[in-house]
């Protein structure tokens, strides 16, 4: 049972992380400090969140995703291949996280295997399609979209249970949000409102995740 104290405490973080997550994208660009602590404690607001929850694993990738945002936030490219390996980090502990609540014979059910096999499709064809402008950023990409696929990977393992819509849609929300940040990079993608549909692919990707998987332990 939570004490009120700690009630009021989480409260207090998920009014932080949601503010934050809301004000980031109304900042303008100039204001680039106030842009990345903005950006980072919003995440950072959800790892203490899992944290509390007794989620570790969970705190950590949102932690190194936090990191990552804060890599970004910084021009050049030192920066983005920082941050792509925080990102990369934090897509590997949410693979083990997942795999560890999951089955792997799970994907091997006609429905999973499906979807399986179409998510290894499709991060194939977005690695060959990226990698032709990455340049010297080729191989860390093709590295990174193979740990996003992983981590998709685990995240059909999960058996069907509280949560697990969430952490699905979840997943799906922050490797679009990925794919669509290396689409800007590599291929020139570019319209009005494309940093905010990153942004909020992104940030309701890791809140649903977090639900997720505080639902499943």
């Amino acid at each position: 049972m939570l004490w009120v104290g700690e009630i009021a405490t989480l409260q207090g973080l998920s009014a932080l992380s949601l503010l934050c997550g809301a004000a980031y994208p109304a900042l303008p660009s100039g204001w680039q400090i106030a842009r990345a602590v903005t950006k980072t404690t919003a995440i950072l607001g959800l790892a203490v969140l899992a944290a509390l929850g007794g989620a570790p694993l969970l705190a950590a990738a949102l932690a190194l995703s936090a990191l990552g945002d804060l890599a970004l936030a910084k021009p050049g490219d030192r920066a983005f291949l920082i941050g792509m390996g925080a990102f990369g980090a934090a897509h590997v502990v949410y693979a083990a996280l997942f795999a560890g609540l999951g089955d792997a014979a799970l994907i091997a059910t006609p429905v999973r295997a499906a979807a399986v096999i179409g998510l290894l499709i499709f991060a194939s064809v977005v690695a060959a399609r990226l990698s032709r402008g990455a340049g010297p950023f080729r191989w860390p990409l093709r590295a990174y979209v193979a740990l996003i696929a992983a981590m998709g990977v685990s995240a059909l393992m999960l058996p069907a249970g509280p949560g697990t819509m969430f952490i699905w849609a979840g997943a799906a929300l922050f490797i679009t949000s990925d794919v669509l940040i290396g689409h800007e990079r590599f291929a020139g993608l570019g319209f009005r409102g494309l940093g905010l549909a990153i942004w909020g692919l992104y940030y309701a990707g890791q809140v649903l995740i977090l639900l997720g998987v505080l639902a499943q332990i």
